[in-house]
């Protein structure tokens, strides 16, 4: 039986990583962490592959299920949705890459679930605490280090919550890096 929205809504995290199958390969893992991560396992010339549709909330159940659609198409095609999404990211400038500009892409994504007072005030944040260190470089050279930079940096102006805060966001955007292609790792 397929999923349903509320049932990905209420899965709760257990002692050990979970899965809730939908439907054709589609399913949800729920970590032990709480996060809720979608996949697709395809088969290609008879080797199973996985492909991550990204992470939930930011895609939805219906969402997970148009990016499944569109991948059994491309493999109806003779195309590889792992090969394709490789070439794509490969074609993306350095530029497109930049830490501001996917989290800008992010936050634009996100704003219609926000009030509009709520999308401000993380754009503001974004702006002041973290565009002026990481802002220009790729998501994917940036390591824990560059992170941990700009939250100590916050942390020594004494401003505990507002770290606290900043780290979440930046820890979706990476998410939302991993979900695109374009970084392996969420420092």
């Amino acid at each position: 039986m397929p999923l349903s929205a509320v049932a990905v809504k209420n899965a709760q995290p257990k002692a050990k990583d979970y899965k809730l199958y939908d439907e054709r390969g589609l399913y949800l893992q729920v970590r032990k962490n709480g996060a809720k991560y979608w996949r697709m396992r395809y088969s290609l010339a008879g080797k199973e592959k996985l492909l991550s549709l990204g992470v939930y909330p930011e895609v939805t159940l219906k969402e997970a299920r148009d990016h499944a659609d569109s991948m059994r198409r491309q493999l109806r095609a003779g195309i590889d949705p792992s090969a394709e999404r490789k070439a794509v990211a490969a074609e993306v400038t350095p530029a497109q890459q930049s830490f501001e500009v996917v989290a800008r892409r992010w936050h634009s994504l996100n704003t219609p679930r926000w009030t509009p007072r709520y999308a401000l005030k993380i754009m503001q944040l974004l702006e002041r605490r973290v565009f002026p260190f990481i802002g220009n470089q790729s998501v994917s050279t940036i390591n824990n280090a560059d992170v941990l930079d700009v939250l100590r940096k916050m942390e020594d102006d004494n401003i505990r919550e507002t770290t606290r805060k900043v780290r979440t966001y930046t820890q979706q955007v990476f998410t939302f890096a991993i979900a695109e292609g374009l970084t392996d790792n969420n420092p």
